[in-house]
């Protein structure tokens, strides 16, 4: 097993444009989460570990990614195996796991996030993404269990400061509340970026703060993979030695 000195960087996104209503988009995010698992498949190197980095929305995607390796590994597939037993870390960056004491079910601030993104705030538009609480909060359960079983490590950023001068019907208040960008688990060791919803994942520079903190997350688990690589080389080292 090898580590490159540069991780290989994959990226992929959910489109969130204004989307006229005779143009409903066919796939919703569950959908759209195998398109990311048949990604991996054909892209990664299944000699390295993965550190999965979502934002917002990007989170339920990803939630839902690890929920289908989890059948995957049931059935024993030997490449959606391999991702499963890969993932060392998962960071999330405002992503809304579920619902909070002061709004409605989890359901109603992805719809809120959504929003924010797509613009086009329709109602049809919003289901056919498939934001709604039964999937949501399934969804949630499911990646809890599953973070209980493979002991990957997990990490939250929440948003730190409000959107304003768009007309989301609570003026000054987070998109995703503090409740609800916390799993609810005190593994996940859950911290602040001083920016809003749509810039906490942008940087001003390697000085920023929140790029400090981010970055520093993201360092810290390629020395831990780095560490664990070396010592699985040490045994094989000392045998060609002797």
């Amino acid at each position: 097993m090898s580590l490159p000195h540069v991780p290989d960087i994959f990226e992929t996104g959910f489109t969130t444009v204004h989307v006229p209503q005779d143009q409903i988009p066919i796939v919703d995010i569950f959908s759209h989460s195998k398109d990311v698992l048949f990604a991996l498949q054909r892209e990664r190197d299944p000699d390295h570990p993965i550190v999965f980095v979502a934002h917002s929305l990007g989170g339920i995607i990803l939630k839902e990614v690890r929920n289908t390796l989890t059948l995957a590994d049931a059935s024993g597939e030997p490449v959606l195996v391999n991702i499963v037993k890969s993932t060392a870390a998962v960071i999330f960056l405002g992503t809304p796991h579920r619902g909070s004491s002061d709004m409605a079910a989890v359901g109603e601030i992805a719809r809120r996030v959504a929003s924010v993104f797509m613009v086009d705030t329709n109602k049809t538009v919003l289901d056919a993404l498939g934001l709604r609480n039964s999937d949501l909060e399934r969804c949630q359960d499911s990646f809890t269990r599953l973070w209980s079983s493979y002991g990957f490590k997990v990490k939250t950023f929440q948003e730190g400061l409000p959107i304003t001068g768009l007309n989301l019907g609570l003026l000054n208040e987070k998109i995703v509340p503090n409740f609800s960008s916390l799993l609810g688990d005190p593994r996940e060791h859950a911290e602040t970026l001083q920016a809003n919803h749509m810039d906490m994942c942008r940087f001003l520079d390697r000085q920023d703060p929140n790029y400090r903190k981010v970055s520093g997350e993201l360092r810290s688990y390629y020395r831990s993979i780095s560490n664990k690589v070396q010592m699985l080389h040490r045994p094989e080292e000392a045998l060609r030695r002797g």
